[in-house]
């Protein structure tokens, strides 16, 4: 039997479970899925009463009126500066805005926010509790502080309790203890011989993707060309390399959701697929820094007089284009449809290969399944695309899986063939 690559699973230094692929062929070694996207969402992360964040690495916090325990390993969390008496008398909660931990004793339906506060205060047990806001509100008992994650999308807040004397001792002069993680997962080089075991010293690890400063905003704003929801321009980098840069529009997640999604897609690596090596986000700004190709899009190259591809590079542009959307489909480290596909959205580069742009962007999503006939079905619903790209599905609001890209797949080999 051929041997055709060698796979490693790890449980890596974090805490996350990763598969390293080694390509024999080009020597090369990359990750090729991670049990979570989200750092923040692995266990213990932050250690006990740690804060997850995202601003943008994955970043520790202390609640107030605590500290870090190690501030060189965060595992270890935080410690309070007081210790918490049983004494109702002696206890006042501290509200962390759009935060929850886990470790759930009980939970509570259709309860006040005073009743949720009382029983909390009368259980010595009870380290504190989360009241989520929605329509008669719901009440999380909270047995230990453990790995507390905040995010803009939580309709609800997080309250500890901490000693009333500690508390009005700091009034007014907290500090949080913010202090970003070196979270760095492993690529190219570094990923064989870490996931794989090549040699038994361990290498330097680097970013996966590169996060910029956001001091470009009024050159892009002049020099901006519009194409769909994007607007694009070249720029070079210090290290000479050309990108192209995107400017997101309509983009809803606020910065938190927004960072975890876009390294997601940072991630992604196929010699098919346009790189995306750094974003930035100010505000409503938010920018992706991307690979540019020579040869522009698939279309000038179709539909415009004067640019003719012959039978043999149109055949190896079609088998390229293939491979894109089926890695996205099938060996992604996350399910990503790409809703999308067009001549505008394939660019070449300077031999000619094709290199699908803009996945992920439309929308990048956890597989969302059901059983029908006995079989898993992948789906999800409302997406946007081209007209004459789309399948029949996004038209009729029908649960939308892989054949929509399929489908778009077989419009633009149809355009390949006829060249209109």
């Amino acid at each position: 039997m051929r041997l055709i690559g060698v796979r490693r699973l790890t449980m890596d230094y974090d805490g996350n479970l990763r598969l390293y692929s080694l390509d024999e062929a080009t020597g090369l070694g990359s990750i090729t899925w991670l049990a979570m996207a989200e750092q923040c969402r692995i266990h213990g992360l932050c250690g006990r009463n740690g804060i997850c964040t995202y601003k943008p690495q994955p970043t520790c916090a202390c609640p107030p009126y605590y500290e870090a325990s190690d501030p060189k390993d965060w595992t270890k969390g935080c410690i309070p500066k007081s210790k918490t008496t049983c004494d109702p008398l002696k206890i006042r909660f501290i509200e962390l805005p759009q935060t929850d931990y886990g470790y759930d004793i009980n939970y509570t339906l259709q309860t006040t926010f005073e009743a949720c506060r009382n029983r909390c205060l009368d259980d010595c047990t009870c380290q504190g509790f989360m009241y989520r806001i929605h329509g008669d509100g719901g009440c999380y008992f909270k047995s230990a502080l453990f790995n507390g994650y905040t995010s803009t999308s939580f309709p609800g807040s997080m309250y500890i309790k901490v000693a009333i004397d500690v508390a009005l001792n700091h009034t007014g002069s907290q500090n949080t203890g913010l202090r970003e993680l070196e979270l760095r997962c492993p690529t190219g080089a570094a990923a064989v011989t870490e996931g794989l075991g090549v040699y038994g010293e361990r290498k330097s690890t680097t970013p996966v993707v590169l996060v910029f400063e956001c001091n470009w905003l009024q050159e892009i704003s002049k020099k901006s060309l519009e194409r769909g929801l994007l607007v694009l321009f070249i720029r070079g980098l210090s290290d000479g390399r050309v990108v192209e840069v995107k400017r997101l529009h309509d983009v809803r997640q606020g910065e938190q959701e927004f960072w975890p999604e876009v390294s997601t897609i940072g991630m992604i690596y196929h010699k098919n697929l346009v790189r995306m090596w750094g974003f930035c986000a100010k505000g409503s700004h938010k920018l992706l820094f991307c690979e540019y190709l020579e040869n522009g899009s698939l279309d000038k190259h179709l539909f415009l007089e004067g640019t003719t591809l012959d039978w043999n590079q149109r055949l190896e542009i079609a088998l390229g284009i293939a491979k894109g959307p089926a890695y996205l489909h099938h060996e992604c480290l996350e399910w990503v449809l790409h809703c999308d596909v067009k001549p505008e959205n394939i660019l070449l580069d300077a031999g000619f290969e094709p290199k699908i742009t803009d996945f992920g962007l439309a929308k990048l999503l956890q597989r969302r399944g059901e059983a029908r006939n006995n079989k898993s079905i992948s789906y999800f619903r409302g997406v946007r695309g081209a007209k004459g790209y789309m399948g029949p599905e996004t038209t009729l609001n029908l649960p939308i899986t892989t054949k929509a890209d399929v489908y778009s797949y077989g419009v633009v080999l149809l355009e390949m063939v006829r060249g209109r």
